[in-house]
């Protein structure tokens, strides 16, 4: 329910303490799913696909790669830094939900890492590919899950005509009178706000 969702946004920026746009919209995300979780099951462990993008190559940029070994070094680059789990474990601690993240576990990391480059780079436009193709016709997952195009998490977690980002866009928009909007620059002259949904949730972040 977005209005609902919206309603939880004070408690979101709260638990994570950040007012970056890109976080709360996941955070929110995972709150509802945590929410719904700790109200309906008796589920204390959750997995989460968090970092297989990283361990994959499978962001739009690794697509750009001339070769395998320009892949590999980008992808080692990468690896390099943190992977943010910070969100995952304060809202699912919130819930009592512990988060865990089986792509980063070591044995998993190591034995995907330790085949060829070659085999790892995205082919035909499509990304994490030799890990489609190893779970091709394994019956773990239907085909139009495992062939279907990548999308960020925020984005695939709503229908396009009620996509998430701009439903937050526009309740955000309600909450910002144009006069606190146009002194933004006054207001907040560091990190100033460059949407009324930024400075919604700034102006919520300042307040907590």
């Amino acid at each position: 329910d977005p209005k609902q969702a919206f309603e939880d946004v004070p408690k979101v920026i709260e638990l994570t303490e950040t007012y970056d746009t890109a976080s709360i919209r996941k955070a929110l995300l995972l709150y509802s799913i945590c929410k719904y979780i700790h109200q309906h099951n008796a589920i204390d462990v959750l997995f989460c696909g968090e970092g297989l993008d990283e361990v994959a190559g499978s962001q739009i940029f690794y697509k750009q790669a001339k070769c395998a070994d320009e892949f590999q070094s980008t992808l080692e680059s990468n690896l390099k830094k943190p992977i943010g789990r910070e969100i995952y474990d304060k809202i699912g601690s919130w819930f009592g939900i512990k988060i865990v993240f089986p792509f980063l576990d070591p044995l998993f990391t190591s034995h995907y890492l330790s085949f060829s480059s070659e085999d790892r780079i995205p082919r035909f436009g499509i990304e994490k590919y030799f890990l489609r193709v190893c779970l091709d016709h394994s019956d773990l997952i239907t085909e139009d899950i495992l062939w279907r195009h990548r999308e960020d998490w925020v984005d695939s977690a709503s229908s396009y005509d009620r996509f998430w980002v701009k439903t937050l866009q526009r309740m955000c928009s309600k909450e910002v009178s144009n006069e606190d909007y146009q002194k933004k620059e006054e207001t907040y002259p560091r990190n100033t706000p460059t949407s009324p949904e930024e400075f919604y949730y700034r102006h919520t972040f300042e307040r907590a």
